[in-house]
């Protein structure tokens, strides 16, 4: 396992915790910051954007009248 592949699933880990925790701000920042550099490789850029899809439709769910 190369470090790359290790560091992209390290940030899928976190960003996916924080948001089981329900602190979607948090996963959401974090997975922003990540997305921002060149350091992951594809796959975990694409859990990340599935993440912040999923995250973007749950915050939608509570603010919902």
């Amino acid at each position: 396992m190369t470090k790359t592949r290790t560091l992209g699933i390290t940030v899928v880990s976190a960003v996916s915790l924080w948001s089981k925790a329900r602190e979607y701000g948090i996963a959401e920042r974090l997975a922003y910051c990540w997305l921002a550099t060149d350091l992951l490789p594809p796959f975990a850029v694409q859990e990340l954007r599935e993440l912040l899809q999923a995250i973007w439709r749950e915050l939608q769910v509570l603010v919902a009248p």
